[in-house]
């Protein structure tokens, strides 16, 4: 196994990402790949709420965003991480 980034908590197995867009999975899927992670993520799914969605209804971007986080502890997760800047205000 590599050397684990300070950002990976050492209790997880399998992790997740969440992420703003769907263009955001392949970027992702191969940041993990040449970290040498790609084996220990359990999935990334980006969040279907555009930026503008989310200015005028945090709210429901919130439930998209937590039925997100539940789908990946389904897909066997012991860690979610979220990632997008626009998710930071939710």
């Amino acid at each position: 196994m590599p050397n684990r980034p300070a950002w990976l908590p050492p209790v997880a197995e399998k992790f997740s990402v969440v992420t703003g867009g769907a263009a955001w999975v392949p970027i992702l899927e191969e940041f993990f790949e040449t970290l040498g992670y790609r084996a220990r993520i359990a999935s990334i799914r980006p969040v279907a709420a555009t930026g503008a969605e989310i200015a005028t209804n945090p709210e429901v971007a919130l439930a998209g965003l937590a039925a997100e986080v539940n789908a990946c502890i389904h897909d066997g997760a012991q860690a979610v991480i979220i990632g997008g800047a626009w998710l930071a205000g939710v």
